[in-house]
């Protein structure tokens, strides 16, 4: 019989240090100049984003704008019920760039990132910070973003370092968290011991 008890299993990173990972994030990128950072995640690659909202993406791709009062996280639509059930901070988008030509998608809205960046922003920046590696941003969201602009090309600019520095340095609660995994992993491995 496992010793270990379920609560490990709902503990959760509190929604306070969200708040303060953004507020670092959004520092860093005032000290380099920048109003916008974008981060990205994949199934294979969720850190980024995951850091920053909770949301750990399953069925899709996924972009996260961090602006100087929101963070928007950017997706498709089959993504957006999900990030209801998981994410921790931030506002949903549905980015065009993630719209299945015809598909379906009855009431729901699909926005450019310019219209994204509009409504949160009230323009276009000239420069976008780029917080994911470039092994993990694809091609496609890069495209997308030096386009966000129209006819105006917007600068993108290497700061996946602001991320991997925030990543780098665990909080309390991280380690708690990581503790607890190890726990589960430990007892879910332990019946394999005593064959």
């Amino acid at each position: 019989m496992s010793k270990l008890s379920i609560d490990y299993a709902r503990e959760r990173i509190p929604e306070g240090e969200y708040v303060g990972r953004l507020q670092r994030v959004q520092k860093n990128l005032r000290q380099k100049g920048l109003s916008v950072g974008l981060a990205y995640a994949t199934e294979h690659m969720p850190g980024d984003v995951q850091y920053l909202t909770g949301y750990d993406p399953h069925l899709e791709n996924v972009a996260v704008l961090v602006l100087p009062n929101h963070l928007v996280v950017v997706g498709g639509a089959e993504g957006e019920k999900m990030f209801e059930d998981m994410g921790r901070a931030g506002k949903w988008r549905n980015l065009s760039l993630f719209e299945i030509p015809f598909q379906d998608y009855g009431d729901f809205r699909f926005h450019t990132l310019e219209e994204i960046l509009r409504e949160f922003l009230g323009e276009v920046p000239a420069e976008i910070g780029l917080l994911s590696a470039a092994n993990v941003l694809s091609q496609e969201i890069v495209a997308l973003a030096q386009k966000a602009g129209g006819s105006t090309q917007v600068r993108l600019r290497d700061v996946s370092h602001i991320m991997a520095e925030a990543r780098y340095r665990k909080s309390p609660a991280e380690l708690h968290m990581f503790r607890n995994a190890s726990r589960i992993a430990t007892e879910a491995m332990r019946p394999c011991w005593t064959r």
